[in-house]
């Protein structure tokens, strides 16, 4: 064989190489408007118009949709007050402009950021199950259960893509996301089986940057691309192209990713004029508020940098009072009121909703105004070193309870006349213990608990009811050389009579959220055995979420107990409590 038939054999097998993709000629865009407020402060979102030159009518409608809280009952309108278009679902919008509009609701609040999204129960018609199926998984783990990438269909390099990013963890918790899998006692974290796909890294990487959504067109599955490029490569290789089939994962983890990209969209809260929000509060309930530019700014700031929680529950807040998170050190807020004070204060408190009175700024260990003397002291000769005592508790309580009410200054006329910050006061504390999770060992644990519920049982005796049983509420005094109680209960902000909490038949849910009864839950009148109950579930969750003396483990799953509803929060604790076995294993598999 000669050397050019060798060579004339190698050229009939090689291939020119590929074109390169056009550059993108006119990268058009269809915008969509809140009827609500005054154009050019009223822009929503914008979407490319990569269907044929125009954007797919349900996925416009259902983006929109997702910005105001999921009104699926919105519809598309050509202007602030007109009609509904009469487009089907399925066809495509051709015009430029767009308004969202919900009947009877001009003004309808927006959620600002996928942090204060909730994950809808019941999602709309296009994506439910008979026109957008997703096949039963036999295999859980996404690399037996998926051949090749879902979207191109290739075996080259893969990797395990998450629906929900592991970065949204804490916001999965919140949602319960576990509960719309099959099997959710193994889904309890963003990183499960039931929330990955298997894509090429290339399609993963662009679907992390949100460079296109996955959501139901026309019965099927398909890629929707979200951004213009500045060549046809995208658009031509990757828009409205039908995925593999899908297998053993969940529609409402797909539309909390196309939520998440949306929400990166969005360019409602880039205008900077008041808006009208929808926000979660710290206990997870929704909340419509009219919010400056500042102080949605700062919301979604804090959202940016991901503040991180505790792993001890969020209680529930007083009437008319801001909640604020229970602090650990040992020169917290201190708050002392006499047996007398807390008696009269507790009951107009509970029986009118009346605030009880308090200081006019925090009690801090440092820089305190409390009122100036008629002249400034000199430098540093405020100080002083003794401790701050309590009340003695009334002879009729148990010596393991500590009444520990608020602590209240008056401020004299002369003083409020003088500029403030110029008087400094300083106010030492003495430390009488540390909350029941930093106990040293399980001897000592179990022996303060025997102590708390012999100080419940006298607050019985003396017709109280504490109705705020937490983690931060019990102290422990492991210190042979501190004076203190070896363990008493603190801060009966919420306690009242029993006599009057069955008077009025008042069934006010009051406590942490995550250690209340489940009867308390369910509405029922408050009683001395709801508290006592209580005392299970604090020792329930130090069990789970501590690991030695205050050495905390992190967050599981039952931080959810923070955030659910009450219904779904009393069937997470029965499911738990409710079968022995089941407790077993919980036990076995979560306790420290």
């Amino acid at each position: 064989m000669t050397d050019s038939t060798v060579s004339k054999s190698i050229q009939q097998c090689l291939r020119p190489r590929r074109q390169l993709f056009a550059a993108t000629r006119q990268q058009k865009n269809v915008f969509f408007y809140h009827p609500g407020y005054q154009d050019g402060h009223n822009l929503l979102l914008n979407l490319p118009a990569l269907d044929a030159g125009g954007i797919h009518h349900e996925t416009a409608r259902i983006a929109c949709a997702i910005l105001a809280a999921c009104r699926f009952d919105g519809y598309l309108s050509m202007s602030q007050n007109g009609p509904k278009i009469p487009d089907r679902p399925d066809d495509i919008l051709q015009h430029k402009k767009y308004y969202f509009c919900i009947e009877d609701d001009i003004k309808y609040p927006i959620v600002p950021s996928f942090d204060n999204f909730q994950c809808p129960d019941e999602l709309p018609e296009s994506w439910s199950d008979d026109l957008a199926p997703i096949e039963p998984g036999i295999y859980r783990d996404a690399r037996e259960r998926d051949d090749g990438c879902r979207i191109t269909g290739s075996f080259l390099p893969t990797e395990l893509a998450h629906i929900i990013p592991q970065a949204q963890s804490e916001w999965w918790q919140k949602n319960l996301m576990y509960t719309y899998v099959a099997n959710p006692d193994e889904s309890f974290d963003a990183k499960c089986p039931d929330n990955t796909i298997l894509l090429r890294c290339d399609m993963h990487k662009m679907w992390d940057d949100n460079r296109f959504a996955i959501l139901p067109k026309a019965g099927g599955w398909y890629t929707h691309v979200l951004l213009n490029s500045t060549t046809t490569e995208l658009e031509q290789e990757y828009h409205n192209l039908q995925l593999q089939p899908l297998r053993g994962v969940s529609r409402h983890f797909f539309f909390c990713r196309f939520a998440l990209a949306i929400f990166a969209k969005s360019a409602f809260l880039r205008q900077r004029i008041r808006r009208k929000l929808v926000i979660l509060d710290r206990s997870g309930s929704s909340k419509v508020r009219e919010m400056s530019v500042d102080e949605y700014k700062e919301l979604i700031n804090l959202a940016a940098r991901g503040t991180s929680r505790s792993t001890s529950p969020t209680k529930r807040p007083r009437r008319d009072e801001p909640e604020s998170n229970p602090q650990d050190d040992e020169f917290s807020h201190v708050d002392v009121a006499s047996e007398d004070e807390l008696e009269d204060d507790t009951e107009e408190e509970v029986t009118r909703g009346r605030p009880r009175k308090r200081a006019g700024s925090p009690i801090m260990p440092h820089d305190v105004d409390m009122g100036a003397p008629s002249s400034p002291p000199p430098k540093r000769q405020r100080l002083t070193d003794t401790p701050v005592q309590p009340h003695t508790p009334p002879q009729s309580i148990n010596a393991h309870v500590a009444i520990v009410g608020y602590l209240t200054t008056s401020t004299s006329t002369k003083a409020a006349s003088i500029e403030p910050n110029l008087v400094h006061r300083r106010l030492i504390v003495r430390n009488y213990g540390m909350p029941i999770y930093k106990a040293t060992s399980r001897s000592a644990l179990l022996a303060a608990f025997e102590r708390y519920i012999e100080g419940h049982e006298s607050l019985h005796r003396a017709g109280l009811l504490d109705r705020d049983i937490s983690i931060n509420n019990l102290m422990i005094n492991e210190d042979d050389d501190n004076p203190s109680w070896p363990a008493f209960v603190i801060d009966l902000g919420l306690a009242t009579k029993e006599s009057r909490e069955a008077a009025s038949g008042a069934k006010g849910k009051t406590g942490t959220r995550a250690f209340m009864a489940i009867g308390t839950l369910l509405g029922e009148q408050h009683s001395f055995m709801h508290d006592l109950e209580s005392f299970f579930w604090v020792l329930f969750w130090i069990c789970i979420h501590y690991n030695g003396q205050g050495k905390a483990t992190g967050p599981t799953e039952f931080e959810s107990w923070n955030y659910e509803t009450d219904n779904k929060l009393v069937r997470s604790k029965a499911g738990t409590i409710g079968d022995e076995s089941i407790f077993l294993k919980i036990a076995e598999q979560s306790f420290n």
